[in-house]
């Protein structure tokens, strides 16, 4: 917690924003209970600059969204959902069985995730106190949250990775339907490797 809160000073004094990415399953509970840490933080009063990232794959993102929306309430805060559909589908699986666990904690396949994803989109549009940042290169995921937030009469920002979705992205950025921010990774060899893994793992699920 200190480490996170220092990070997030850091942040509101440099007029940034940061997002926590809370990636396995089984420590989605310490991840919340950090995030309601740090919202606890008065030094961190005024600054909407904290987002969390959901994984739409997860079968308990409804419950991730709406423990989240209880912290604003409870904190009288503002907080940015990055919502993404997941890539670690398979490490869960096999985590789950190693574990003996009688189901997984994500949707087998991702059919039931793109339907999730949409579903929690809706949810959150629901948020006043949340706003929905959507993170995918599917084209028909996008196409739908665009439509979404045009009949709603909602901002809407969708965010990619560097080297992917590029020509959807740009379509968007053309046409001027959406803000667009790209994510790109920063760091060493031994950093930079499992990142160009999980984009070829999540590539060839498409």
């Amino acid at each position: 917690v200190p480490k996170v809160i220092e990070l997030c000073k850091m942040a509101k004094e440099s007029n940034m924003g940061i997002t926590i990415d809370a990636e396995e399953q089984d420590r989605l509970p310490i991840s919340l209970d950090v995030i309601e840490a740090v919202f606890k933080e008065e030094s961190l009063n005024g600054w909407p600059g904290l987002g969390v990232v959901v994984q739409a794959f997860g079968k308990s993102s409804k419950k991730v969204i709406d423990d989240l929306d209880s912290y604003c309430k409870k904190y009288d805060r503002k907080i940015n959902i990055r919502l993404v559909k997941g890539a670690y589908r398979d490490y869960e699986i096999i985590n789950a069985q190693n574990h003996g666990l009688p189901g997984f904690p994500v949707f087998g396949n991702k059919e039931a995730t793109d339907v999730n994803f949409i579903n929690m989109m809706e949810k959150i549009h629901k948020k006043k106190n949340i706003t929905l940042r959507v993170a995918t290169h599917n084209a028909q995921t996008l196409a739908t949250a665009l439509v979404m937030a045009k009949v709603k009469g909602v901002d809407l920002e969708v965010q990619r990775l560097q080297g992917m979705g590029e020509r959807v992205h740009q379509f968007i950025r053309d046409h001027n339907l959406a803000e667009n921010r790209i994510y790109a990774p920063v760091g060493c060899y031994k950093e930079l490797l499992p990142y160009l893994l999980r984009r070829w793992l999540e590539n060839g699920d498409k």
